[in-house]
């Protein structure tokens, strides 16, 4: 395992999911790690924030 050098929040991105061909999945958000992007819901993200509080 490497350590990161940087300020390991910098490698996450959260914004909106915004898709114009599948508005249905506009209540989503999207959660880009430096290995794969995430597409959960709020109430999912809120989970993952509760979870990563509880470490």
């Amino acid at each position: 395992m490497r350590k990161y050098e940087g300020d390991w929040i910098d490698c996450f991105n959260v914004k909106k999911y915004v898709d114009k061909n599948h508005p249905d999945r506009s209540d989503k958000i999207l959660f880009e790690t430096p290995c794969i992007d995430y597409i959960i819901t709020k109430e999912q993200f809120h989970k993952l924030k509760q979870k990563i509080n509880e470490v």
